[in-house]
């Protein structure tokens, strides 16, 4: 088990695997559900109006591939890994996820795979990407960054 603070986010939608995915993890976990149904074994939330201050208080989140998040864990400078929400009717957060792992921004995870591996193997791979970026939160510019994404 783990000592870090672990946020687990879905965002607007619902992703019920990836909360199945952390579910028998161990430790502070919490985890945001969007429009899904409540996470069972952890405590946590559907939305928040002062979601940063739960990025703040993590120490490595597990994130759905959704833009406006990982751009927020960004410029926060966060530990995180994504797995893309590839039940959504649009595929943008498998475009976002291959960029993310290209530029290796952080680590990418299929739902599938995720499932497979243990909370320290995710809190280790996101905590070393994100000592490894070579830019710093205020470097980092959302104009290239969509550029780039939706060319």
């Amino acid at each position: 088990m783990t000592e870090d603070r672990v946020l687990v986010t879905v965002g607007s939608a619902s992703f019920p695997k990836l909360i199945t995915a952390c579910s028998a993890w161990e430790g502070n976990i919490q985890v945001q559900w969007g429009t899904g149904a409540p996470c069972k074994r952890h405590p946590g939330f559907s939305f928040s109006s002062n979601f940063d201050d739960h990025l703040n208080r993590a120490d490595v989140v597990v994130s759905h591939a959704g833009a406006g998040t990982v751009f927020t864990l960004l410029q926060l400078n966060k530990a995180f890994v994504v797995v893309p929400n590839v039940e959504r009717f649009d595929q943008h957060q498998i475009d976002l996820a291959q960029y993310l792992r290209e530029e290796k921004l952080c680590a990418v995870y299929d739902v599938y795979s995720f499932a497979k591996i243990s909370q320290n193997e995710v809190c280790s791979a996101a905590k070393h990407l994100a000592a490894e970026r070579c830019y710093t939160p205020s470097e980092f510019d959302i104009d290239a960054f969509l550029r780039i994404f939706w060319q």
